[in-house]
């Protein structure tokens, strides 16, 4: 099953006929999302977060789609009959189509998709759609900081780059175990950090892959994720880009120092899985 991180990764189309959005034309569709969309929902611009690097990129580029958190407690303060997410979905899924043609449920990741129009502010995108992703979240401040991703002006990097280097600190913090049994922090982008014990021991000899056998209620305090996986001396805000959390890990402050190689291997594995360009600094510490 596709994760969120992955489908915001990969940029995924889940909706036909729809195609990315010029960056001239951002600004107006989101107005026009806020004021007629969100409403219908029952919520306002303060219940919902913009996530990704939608309305963060230079000029003439574009954005493959648009995805924004949208509170499920809001939603169900309004709505007392709601009791799940499957029936939040349904009632997202229910009311967007008062404005939209065209939506889909994706229920294993807590998604209402849809087409939505463009507002053709530069003239070149009449009568086009945008793929738009309303992700159910029950603390948008942390989806917020968790799927962030910075203005191109202020780094060329994607905010993946930054999580990847957070998911692989969360393989070493603080990992008790061994090879076949271990106890360790995961770092999950919709539910949090949480520490899990994980095993390979099966039935008839080790699994090739382990298997979680228990975990913690994770927290979702970014400033708490922050502590734990890179030290005490940093705060989430310092945290937003590739170039501040690779500072970090760099640093004499970094908590888990003695995984420093091992951590940046993983990180290059996982960047260069993904497609993209590994930074070289990062190569250079990993040894590749």
């Amino acid at each position: 099953m596709i994760t969120f991180k992955q489908f915001l990764a990969e940029g995924g189309n889940a909706i036909a006929g729809v195609g990315p959005i010029n960056q001239e034309n951002v600004e107006a569709t989101l107005e026009v999302i806020y004021s007629k969309l969100i409403p219908k929902l029952g919520l306002t611009k303060d219940d919902t977060a913009l996530l990704g690097s939608t309305g963060k990129k230079n000029p003439h580029s574009q954005s493959g789609d648009i995805d924004i958190a949208i509170s499920m407690s809001a939603i169900m303060a309004k709505n007392k009959s709601l009791k799940s997410m499957m029936d939040i979905l349904e009632f997202v899924d229910m009311k967007s189509k008062g404005v939209v043609k065209l939506t889909k449920q994706l229920k294993g990741i807590g998604i209402v998709t849809m087409g939505f129009p463009i507002e053709n502010t530069d003239g070149e995108q009449e009568n086009q759609t945008v793929q738009l992703d309303l992700m159910l979240t029950d603390n948008v401040k942390f989806a917020s900081w968790m799927y962030f991703s910075p203005h191109q002006k202020d780094s060329p990097y994607k905010g993946l780059y930054r999580n990847s280097m957070l998911s692989a600190i969360s393989h070493h913090a603080d990992r008790e175990g061994n090879d076949e049994e271990w106890d360790r922090y995961l770092l999950h982008f919709q539910k949090g950090l949480g520490r899990v014990k994980e095993s390979r021991k099966g039935k008839k000899g080790l699994l090739k892959n382990a298997k979680v056998v228990s975990r913690e209620v994770p927290t979702k305090d970014a400033d708490q994720v922050v502590k734990i996986l890179l030290g005490d001396s940093f705060s989430a805000k310092q945290i937003l880009t590739w170039e501040q959390v690779f500072k970090a890990f760099k640093s004499s402050s970094f908590k888990w120092k003695k995984y420093r190689k091992e951590i940046a291997v993983r990180v290059v594995q996982d960047i260069a899985g993904k497609g993209y360009p590994v930074p070289e600094e990062l190569s250079s510490m990993a040894g590749m």
